[in-house]
């Protein structure tokens, strides 16, 4: 916080329920095999945070441990790999949780048609109505393969923002060939409502949720 940080995108509460896993497993992200374990220390994490004054975030919702490849490369599929019990840390967390973070993990039995960040039926369905989170949704960084490599920005945003997130990560350091302007983010959003693509009545539900969650910043 002395250097100016009020929000950490963590913790991960994916589980360590696959070992051939390199972007969760191999790289030592996750608190454990066990929800109950990595709901443990996630809170504990959480807690530690808030008592500086910093905002937090679980991810990637809604489970990242058991796949295999990698959205920052490219699509990935968790249909036959994912695991109800990858869901529990969200249950056990979601009244400590500021927000949670969509990942862009395929699965058809969720969606057949867009995966996990773009798609209504895992935010709004999934999220929202099943788990009872009503707080910040914001998307992985949507310039990740799994996402830049199928959408294009308007789809990609229309996309987004009508499945129900908040806000849309666009961390602009994947490949500096592509960094898109905060402007071109701002024109876009201004198209699509111009089309119809989006209500302002959707924008109005995000802003509401984000606005109350910068009071806990004051």
């Amino acid at each position: 916080r002395s250097v100016g940080i009020n929000y950490d995108l963590a913790p991960v509460v994916d589980l360590d329920i696959n070992p051939k896993n390199h972007v969760i497993h191999g790289l030592g992200r996750s608190f454990g095999k066990d929800p109950k374990t990595v709901a443990k220390y996630a809170s504990i994490f959480i807690d530690a945070m808030h008592r500086y004054g910093i905002l937090t975030s679980l991810k990637h919702f809604p489970g990242h441990g058991s796949s295999v490849g990698d959205t920052h490369k490219g699509f990935v599929d968790v249909t036959n790999l994912w695991q109800p019990q990858e869901l529990e840390p969200y249950h056990k967390l979601k009244n400590q949780a500021d927000s949670v973070m969509v990942a862009h993990v395929f699965n058809r039995k969720l969606d057949g048609q867009y995966p996990a960040s773009l798609s209504r039926k895992t935010v709004e369905g999934m999220l929202r109505k099943r788990l009872g989170f009503d707080g910040v949704v914001i998307t992985d960084d949507l310039q990740m393969g799994a996402i830049s490599q199928k959408y294009s920005l308007a789809q990609t945003m229309q996309l987004a923002i009508n499945a129900g997130d908040d806000i849309l990560l666009f961390g602009n350091q994947l490949d500096p060939r592509k960094t898109v302007s905060t402007k071109k983010l701002v024109q876009t959003v201004e198209t699509l409502l111009k089309k119809g693509k989006i209500t302002p009545a959707r924008i109005n539900h995000s802003y509401h949720r984000i606005q109350k969650l910068k009071e806990k910043l004051q």
